[in-house]
């Protein structure tokens, strides 16, 4: 179920059918109660649903020709050169002949040029070649990283291994790694976890100098909703297939209950029943003759 049909039927219960003129707390009421049966779940449910294997792909520099910014400008001329699409955003970047690197904000856009974090203190440009290189990537706030994080290289036509090491910030890059530059190409052996422009992203040090696959366990964490992601009516609201209607959707409802607006008293105790044997399918999930059955998360990419 999407975050739309669990908004539509939450809706329900208040007497209303229509999100569009239903009151701004009542859907946020729904959002909030949507987060936190989410977090029953994750909270009373198995380990093995708090666990992912996660591989995420890394880039090779790319290069973009015609590219134009002037001096002390944060904004590449609109419609000129190779695109800066989505997927580079976040990425560092060098521009042809100088040695300065920036950081991008945003991608191209129609009539709108990509931005930068920085403003671009050398000389203007006009075509020039721009190499973005893959050095972030983007990281879901739902996963938190638990270590070992790994780097599988090509080697021979074959995946190797190479571990990757954890730093805290950018100062203790600079203490750590004797005369390492920030604008070095070669394999990663260092990463973050860096906030960029309200989004989080794993950077790697050195830069990229091909393509690689970043692999770690993490901790799912539940999705928090807000009245605004209830619109989404085209992605399903993360849950074990087939969790939605017999162990989420029950708690969701039952939570809504305790509202004072809520709509339907007499269906209380049906709620209550049905959201008591959700907890209790949660419950009989033993963590440990899951582990015996060897019944592993999904791998995600």
């Amino acid at each position: 179920m999407t975050p739309a049909a669990y908004r539509n039927d939450g809706l329900q219960w208040f007497g209303h059918e229509d999100a569009t003129t239903a009151p701004a707390f009542l859907l946020t009421n729904i959002a909030t109660e949507l987060t936190g049966a989410l977090e029953t779940i994750y909270t009373r449910g198995p380990q093995w649903m708090r666990q992912a294997n996660v591989s995420l792909p890394v880039k090779a520099a790319r290069t973009l020709a015609g590219k134009s910014l002037a001096k002390y400008a944060v904004q590449f001329d609109a419609d000129t050169g190779d695109a800066v699409t989505a997927d580079m955003v976040g990425c560092s970047c060098e521009i042809s002949g100088d040695n300065r690197w920036l950081t991008l904000e945003s991608a191209d856009a129609l009539g709108v040029g990509a931005t930068t974090r920085d403003p671009w203190m050398g000389e203007s440009v006009i075509g020039a070649t721009v190499t973005v290189y893959g050095d972030a990537i983007p990281l879901s706030a739902q996963y938190g990283i638990q270590q070992p994080v790994y780097l599988h290289p090509v080697i021979d036509g074959r995946f190797q291994q190479a571990r990757l090491y954890p730093l805290n910030d950018r100062k203790e890059l600079q203490e750590t790694v004797y005369g390492w530059r920030h604008n070095t190409v070669d394999q990663p052996k260092w990463y973050m976890t860096e906030w960029h422009n309200n989004a989080l992203f794993l950077r790697l040090f050195p830069w990229p100098d091909a393509d690689y696959a970043v692999y770690f366990q993490a901790e799912v964490n539940p999705v928090k909703y807000a009245a605004a992601d209830l619109g989404n009516d085209a992605d399903d609201v993360p849950v074990p297939s087939g969790m939605d209607a017999t162990v989420l959707l029950p708690i969701f409802r039952y939570r809504l209950s305790k509202y004072p607006h809520f709509n339907n008293d007499e269906a209380i105790p049906r709620l209550k029943e049905e959201h008591d044997d959700a907890l209790r399918q949660l419950e009989a999930m033993d963590p440990q003759k899951e582990k015996d059955l060897r019944v592993l998360p999904a791998f995600c990419g």
